[in-house]
């Protein structure tokens, strides 16, 4: 695979019985000592009810969200590559996002 700069989520989560989607920058995660997924970090965090259509993402403040992997119900994680383009001095001149296939 070719090198991720970050990882976006997209998490559907059951929280006391409401589900929302949490959408966000993957931070770290942590694995439980079966060796399977525990914790997802996730940072620049929004969140958005799912039952009402018209509801719009909300901004979660705070540094991070953990996200225990028993609460979700699906995972959608998209891999972001960032291609810099520099002048010949070496200044940035632009920066393209793109998803890795």
């Amino acid at each position: 695979m070719e090198d991720v700069d970050f990882t976006h989520v997209d998490a559907l989560v059951n929280v006391n019985d409401q589900t929302f989607i949490y959408k966000g920058v993957l931070a770290d995660y942590q694995l439980a000592k079966d060796g399977g997924l525990d914790l997802l970090i996730v940072t620049n965090a929004q969140r958005k009810f799912i039952s009402d259509p018209s509801s719009l993402y909300k901004d979660i403040k705070g540094n991070y969200i953990i996200l225990k992997y028993s609460d979700l119900i699906n995972l959608n994680l998209t891999f972001i590559q960032l291609d810099e383009t520099f002048d010949s001095s070496g200044n940035l001149i632009s920066v393209v996002a793109r998803t890795i296939q």
